[in-house]
């Protein structure tokens, strides 16, 4: 009897995470939500810095939500909203709000950027992590 009560609370349980969960998986961060917007993040760091492979991990609210590993070419231009994930792009949808992010860059120099951005119901915001404006961090390993 207590195996069948252990068994079906752990299924309830289950079941009330499942449905709430956060999917992550190829740079993809998806909530399900009713009022969400999408939200794109490309960078400029592959180009300028010429550095070869590298990686700039995007932490929004202080959770890793996708990597980038190469530039978004040509530079200076702008991803379209129909974007899918790639290594240029890393694509998310987000509930309404306003959310804070770094970007951690990891390309011959160390590098963060920090910001904000809102989004609203059926939008896309895009965030152009530019290499000028990051922070050059102190490189240590």
């Amino acid at each position: 009897m207590k195996t069948k009560l252990n068994l079906s609370l752990m299924v309830l349980v289950l079941t009330t995470i499942s449905c709430s969960k956060i999917e992550r998986g190829n740079n993809t961060l998806t909530e399900s939500l009713n009022n969400a917007g999408n939200v794109l993040f490309y960078t400029n760091a592959q180009m300028i810095l010429n550095c070869g492979e590298f990686d700039v991990d995007i932490y929004i609210d202080n959770v890793l939500v996708g990597t980038l590993t190469r530039a978004f070419l040509p530079t200076g231009s702008v991803p379209s909203c129909n974007e899918v994930n790639s290594e240029e792009i890393v694509k998310i949808q987000k509930k309404e709000g306003s959310y804070s992010y770094v970007a951690l860059i990891n390309c011959s120099n160390y590098g963060k950027c920090e910001g904000e951005f809102i989004v609203s119901k059926d939008s896309c915001t895009k965030v152009f992590l530019d290499i000028y404006k990051c922070e050059t961090l102190n490189k240590q390993k």
